[in-house]
């Protein structure tokens, strides 16, 4: 036999194969890792060199090359013919079974879905040193991190984790590549790995950390400290703080400044920066609140407080916000150079700007002054987001896709742009495309923002009949954090909540919530909504509720009754209570100031211009800017001056209206309502109906229930209606019917008489 396989040249195609195979394994070890391949990429590269061998040695016994060409070798008798065969049948079935067995599916110790991303695999470190004193670092690294990773995120318990090695590893001096890290980790069940190594002497070494994504192996971040084993603990407190901020999004010259800031406050820090990054903004705040708490002067903390402040719906954040302010504006010059400009250009800097000036003075500033930082396009597409609907400027919802996705590419973990994203997705009522996002977000569980939106969402709007249970049975033990962001989700307009389902959710916010602030804010929201809904009877019984802890809002009764279809008979009562309590004197706008613009426009609408003139000057005289499109009192005091000249019909009416409409076109600092529906009829008298319907619609999409919302769908859709614009006015009646739409509703007849507008236009009350 061994005769034949030498004439045959079996032996020298054996070893020439093995020679070649060895080499291009050699290769494959030293340029798959560094060109970014996946592990299974190398353990393919093997299967098939072990699945080809058999091939290549029946090939050899099988074939010889000669001068006239490949031929069969001829076979001394049958019996080597049948040998030849069977040879060649048997390479082939040993290539099917490895096959088979390595791509067949094998059992899958964990899939990508069952991994958890706050579970960190530590693998043991390379250590180029013989001394003792370095390479007690090599496994001692896994117990040394894992007291500081002990909560969230955690490192798989150290025993488990070097067992585990061992067993891959195969010999205690064996170092695993990235690629088989990566696996090691997903067998565990970690969504992330550590791999590193030290270099260097016990006087001065160096520890350089790479951060793995699992299972792609992608690197999300790269840690170096430098350090010695007399400041053992020192170096491997800085090296956890740098693993930390790769997973907050921590750039280079942030972590360069973190360097100089305690260390309890950087841990602070980064856990509010990572719970910000899974929309959780009550915990990120809480976590910023701490990290301030020890350094009073960590402007980097205070950017972070300032951005979950302006998420959330929690009443008690506006203190926080005014802290971070304080301190940014003192600190703020400390920041490394990139955030001192992204600070410079936010939106609490300096004076009072009207959305347009705030979009293009910041905004887009900001994006071309910083275009690779992923907050700020973030921060662009916000303030589009927010400030589309109450502006003539019909491409800022698309800009605020646009910018969205910028950051998105740019930062991929930065949740809160996928939750922003999923925002414009629902108000276009549409659910075609919905799910897969909805889906996505609900998996980050209740407690973050946008993951219970989604939950809601799935339960409310896609059918889901299990998320449904499941949110009515979690409703009654729900955390404040939690369930006071549900009721919010009636605003998206294909939601239907059940009005018993509502109840609860409000029931668990009065009971869940803890200070003060945030039970007044619950009251004020409770009543809001029962009026958007169109449920009187609760609504006045719910303003009532709040007069009886917070005293009397006469201020609500008489807005209601003009523009919200509250009832006439205590807004009478309550508009006397606003006569007494307008006296003489300037009236600034938050002491008085929007009590004497209410009366204005009651007395105006039961045909008394008397007190007008008087009210319009004194706002004038408190008005902090005198510009319409920046000052409230000062927006009033316009359109009460229009309303006067439009009722008597003088040649200022038109000057003065024009005046008005331009501000709003603008987008005054603050929510314009009523005014807008104001200067919507005097359009409207004039027979501009276009303009009519575009200004009837302004809102500042910041909080939810909005004054007079409902009534701001309807009438610009009844104004677009009449203007010749059917897929506008189809788009607002479908936002109406999304608040009158409940069962209980004391305005049925209204509704059903836009909901029969809008089936003769082709539109559909749900998406």
């Amino acid at each position: 036999i061994w005769s034949e396989l030498k004439r045959r040249r079996v032996v020298r195609v054996a070893a020439a194969y093995a020679v070649a195979v060895f080499v291009a394994l050699q290769v494959a070890d030293l340029t798959f890792e560094p060109l970014g391949l996946p592990e299974w990429s190398y353990r393919f590269l093997l299967l098939a060199a072990i699945a080809g061998f058999p091939v290549a040695v029946a090939l050899a016994w099988a074939l010889d090359v000669t001068p006239d060409g490949v031929r069969v070798e001829p076979s001394e008798s049958d019996a080597g013919k049948g040998a030849g065969r069977w040879v060649v049948a048997g390479a082939v079935v040993v290539a099917l079974v490895v096959g088979a067995l390595q791509f067949g599916g094998g059992p899958d110790p964990v899939g990508a879905e069952g991994l958890d991303p706050e579970l960190i695999a530590v693998m043991p470190f390379r250590v180029s040193s013989g001394d003792d004193r370095v390479t007690i670092l090599r496994e001692g690294v896994i117990d040394l991190l894992s007291p500081i990773f002990s909560e969230s995120p955690r490192t798989v318990d150290s025993g488990a984790m070097i067992s585990a090695w061992r067993g891959m590893a195969g010999d205690d001096d064996v170092d695993l590549s990235e690629g088989q890290a990566v696996e090691l980790a997903r067998r565990l069940g970690a969504g992330r790995a550590i791999v590193g190594s030290v270099v260097g002497s016990a006087e001065a070494f160096s520890v350089n950390a790479r951060l793995l994504s699992v299972p792609d192996g992608s690197v999300i971040g790269v840690a170096s400290v430098d350090g010695s084993s007399a400041a053992l603990r020192e170096t491997v407190s800085q090296l956890a703080a740098q693993i930390l901020s790769m997973e907050a999004g921590v750039d280079e010259g942030q972590a360069d400044y973190l360097s100089d800031v305690p260390l309890g406050a950087v841990e602070a820090y980064l856990e509010g920066r990572r719970l910000y990054r899974q929309t959780r903004y009550i915990g990120a705040r809480n976590a910023f609140s701490r990290a301030l708490d020890i350094d009073s002067t960590f402007a980097l903390a205070a950017l972070g407080a300032w951005e979950a402040v302006a998420m959330g719906l929690d009443a008690d954040r506006a203190g926080l916000n005014a802290r971070a302010i304080r301190i940014l504006q003192a600190h703020g010059s400390a920041l490394p150079p990139r955030d001192r400009i992204y600070v410079e250009l936010l939106p609490f800097q300096g004076g009072r700007r009207s959305a347009v000036e705030l979009v293009r003075e910041s905004g887009a500033r900001m994006v071309s002054e910083l275009p690779d930082k992923a907050e700020a396009w973030y921060m662009y597409g916000d303030q589009l987001f927010h400030r589309s609907w109450m502006v003539a400027e019909d491409d800022w919802e698309a800009r605020a896709v646009d910018a969205f996705q910028r950051a998105e590419a740019l930062d991929p973990g930065l949740e809160v742009v996928q939750e922003h994203l999923f925002f414009l997705e629902s108000f276009a009522a549409d659910t075609v495309d919905l799910r897969p996002p909805t889906e996505w977000m609900a998996a980050r569980g209740w407690g973050s923002f946008s993951g219970a939106i989604a939950q809601a969402t799935l339960a409310y709007g896609l059918g889901d009949e299990d998320a449904l249970v499941a949110l009515r049975d979690a409703i009654p033990s729900m955390e404040y954090a939690v369930v006071q962001v549900l009721p919010i989700a009636a605003s998206i307009p294909f939601l239907r909540i059940p009005l018993a389902d509502i109840e609860a959710m409000f029931e668990r916010i009065d009971q869940s919530a803890i200070t003060a602030a945030d039970r007044r804010q619950a009251l004020d929201f409770r009543y809001r909504f029962y009026r958007s809904e169109g449920l009187s009877d609760q609504a006045d019984r719910a303003l009532r509720r709040f007069e009886a802890t917070y005293g009397p809002q006469p201020l609500a009764w008489v807005l209601d009754h003009l523009y919200w279809q509250g009832p006439e008979a205590p807004a009478r009562d309550a508009a006397q209570a606003l006569r007494d309590r307008v006296d003489g004197g300037s009236i600034p706008w938050n002491d008085g100031g929007e009590e004497a613009c209410a009366l204005g426009l009651w007395s105006l609408r039961q045909g008394d211009d008397g007190p007008v003139d008087a009210i319009v000057a004194r706002l004038r005289e408190a008005s902090v800017d005198p510009d319409p499109a920046h000052g409230d009192s000062a927006l009033c005091a316009l359109a009460l001056e229009a309303m006067v000249a439009h009722q008597r019909g003088t040649a200022e009416a038109g000057p003065l209206l024009d005046r008005f409409v331009t501000a709003l076109d603008d987008g005054p600092n603050g929510d314009a309502a009523p005014l807008n529906l104001e200067a919507a009829w005097m359009l409207e008298d004039r027979g501009d109906l276009q303009a009519a319907a575009r200004v009837a619609g302004y809102m500042f999409l910041g909080s939810p229930f909005l004054r007079a919302e409902s009534t701001r769908h309807r009438e610009a859709g009844r104004l677009w209606d009449a203007a010749g614009q059917a897929d506008r006015a189809v788009k607002r009646y479908i936002w109406y019917l999304g608040f009158r739409d409940m069962e209980e509703s004391d305005l049925h007849q209204e509704a059903d008489g836009i909901r029969a507008r809008l089936a003769e236009l082709g539109g559909r009350p749900t998406g």
